[in-house]
């Protein structure tokens, strides 16, 4: 249906069946509706009457409007950045820990064996000989 053909759209809201005549009833009646209408409830309808309150807004009430939205979408930003700082953190937290568990588990093993020397030991698991000492001390605490 062409643009020109909208003020003489006549269909009251409970002839609107097909989303043309929707569409043509939103947009001739747009300027005296409050609110979205019962019958328009879909998804698009209302973002087309969100887009038109606005659009209605003055400049003034247009310009703190979009200082608002800015804001929201600066402090959304912020949030999503410090929780992927976060995330990255966590995980690079979980890989040393995880690395440092299977650093221990070797260095038990090792140390069970009986066979090698700090050093040693320290060498075949590359940690230092101080984490081997502790893992020792570990050990001879836990068969107290």
């Amino acid at each position: 249906m062409r643009a020109d053909k909208i003020p003489n759209f006549v269909k009251s809201e409970g002839d609107l069946f097909t989303d043309t005549d929707k569409w043509m009833y939103l947009l001739k009646h747009m300027s005296t509706l409050d609110k979205v209408p019962t019958f328009l409830d879909k998804r698009v309808f209302q973002l087309i009457f969100k887009i038109s309150e606005v659009a209605k807004l003055r400049k003034e009430e247009r310009m703190a409007y979009e200082a608002s939205l800015k804001n929201k979408w600066d402090t959304q930003n912020a949030f999503d950045s410090v929780r992927r700082e976060a995330l990255v953190e966590g995980i690079e937290q979980g890989i040393e820990k995880g690395a440092e568990q299977k650093s221990y588990e070797v260095v038990s093993n090792l140390l069970a064996a009986g066979k090698f020397t700090d050093s040693e030991i320290a060498n075949f698991a590359t940690v230092s000989e101080d984490f081997v000492k502790k893992v020792r001390a570990d050990l001879a605490n836990k068969k107290k």
